[in-house]
């Protein structure tokens, strides 16, 4: 696909994230999540904003905050639609740049989830007891 340069900001083409940014959204996901509004309408209304603006780090944000969500309440549907498409975006983006598979950037971006949440829950029991 042939796109005009001065036309590709218009269009919302942007470059890939580079290296730095693959550690910051890293570190974002590893990061204390934030909690969402109970409510699944203003939640899907932030979440959605966050997501569509294409920012690797707010995106890494709200994937972060619905993957601690998910752990504690019901995902709706459009919630979990939400967090598969912002996971999908960071995967592809991470593959793009460290020329693997998007497969295996999804699998890095769960097992860092998976052990952010064991961290902060282990750190949240220590905190009540």
């Amino acid at each position: 696909v042939y796109v005009p340069v001065r036309k590709s900001t218009d269009l919302g083409m942007r470059p890939a994230m580079s290296r730095a940014k693959v550690a910051r959204v890293l570190d974002t996901l590893r990061s204390k999540p934030h909690r969402l509004p109970k409510d699944y309408r203003v939640r899907q209304e932030s979440v959605s904003e966050k997501i569509g603006a294409g920012r690797p780090i707010v995106t890494a944000e709200a994937v972060r905050d619905l993957t601690w969500h998910k752990a504690r309440a019901h995902l709706t549907k459009k919630d979990s639609e939400l967090l598969q498409r912002g996971q999908e975006f960071l995967a592809a983006e991470m593959a793009l740049i460290s020329d693997g598979e998007v497969s295996e950037a999804n699998e890095r971006i769960e097992s860092i989830l998976t052990v952010a949440m064991a961290s902060w829950e282990q750190q949240r029991s220590v905190q009540t007891a």
